[in-house]
């Protein structure tokens, strides 16, 4: 059994190697210094982003704060193994310029420091892991492999082929996955039982992560549950500290970490009042409920 230090020692071995690997790579990567400056509060994001006094302007700084309010319990009572990922458009409801946003995760990606994933079924919406979580979900399926005395030999390989500037994608060809981890049927056939890979198609696949399914289970639940509450209401809205004092009781998520995902969505729209922020559905949010 590998201990916590080993592990926590092993995985930023492993962060530090790739940080070497890509600075001396070939290809001209886009490099960017985050200040994890947060702005004023008088300053808004543009669009229909959550008018809220924590705006940011950097990937980084916006990442760690979703992160931070998901569960404000501090425990996943019902689904205890959720992995750490967030919803990319999740943090267009705190950043100043989504656009801006997007290109800083593309170069995050880049450097090692992000992984994007497919998560579920939703179209046009991705996941989004540090990579130090992810590595963290590899190795925790290595040691359980280990103590079974099975081979994680296609994990490694897997691993490796990740931090590779061609694998930066969501998805990847079965031709791929031969070319850069030299996987077998086998391997593939593995990767996809342990959740890091999903079927695209006859030849494709979707980069994921394992327990993917209790992260959508209640990602799902809890933005149903507020959209039909907001349904009910006579003018389709609530103010958020009226919704924050109610439970959601289909999802260990906070209420803020699902209306971050209702607002950057597009599926409802956040207005300032005197009385706090109001919570609207939009034609988005009404269609699907």
């Amino acid at each position: 059994m590998i201990s916590p230090t080993h592990k926590r020692l092993r995985i930023n071995h492993i962060l530090h190697k790739v940080q070497v690997q890509n600075e001396g790579n070939s290809v001209n990567l886009p490099r960017k210094t985050f200040s994890g400056k947060t702005l004023s509060p008088t300053k808004k994001p543009s669009g229909n982003a959550l008018a809220r006094s924590i705006v940011f302007d950097d990937a980084l700084s916006a990442i760690s704060h979703v992160l931070h309010v998901r569960n404000t319990k501090g425990h996943f009572k019902n689904s205890p193994e959720i992995p750490r990922v967030i919803m990319l458009h999740q943090l267009y409801s705190i950043v100043v310029n989504p656009t801006s946003i997007d290109k800083e995760i593309v170069h995050l990606c880049q450097e090692g420091k992000l992984r994007k994933l497919k998560i579920g079924d939703f179209q046009d919406e991705y996941g989004l892991m540090l990579m130090e979580d992810y590595i963290k979900e590899i190795e925790v399926v290595k040691e359980q492999l280990t103590a079974s005395l099975k081979s994680i030999e296609f994990l490694d390989k897997f691993q490796n082929m990740i931090f590779t500037v061609k694998c930066m994608d969501v998805t990847i060809t079965r031709a791929g996955l031969s070319n850069y981890m030299e996987a077998s049927e086998e391997d593939i056939t593995k990767l996809i039982s342990m959740g890091f890979l999903t079927i695209a198609n006859a030849h494709t696949f979707h980069f994921c992560v394992r327990n993917a399914g209790s992260f959508i289970s209640n990602f799902v639940k809890g933005r149903r549950e507020i959209m039909r509450t907001l349904k009910r209401r006579k003018y389709k809205e609530l103010l958020e500290k009226q919704l924050e004092a109610r439970k959601i009781l289909g999802s260990d998520f906070s209420v803020k970490f699902h209306l971050l995902d209702l607002i950057g969505s597009g599926r409802c729209e956040s207005i300032p009042t005197t009385s706090g922020e109001l919570i609207k559905l939009t034609k988005k949010g009404l269609d699907e409920t």
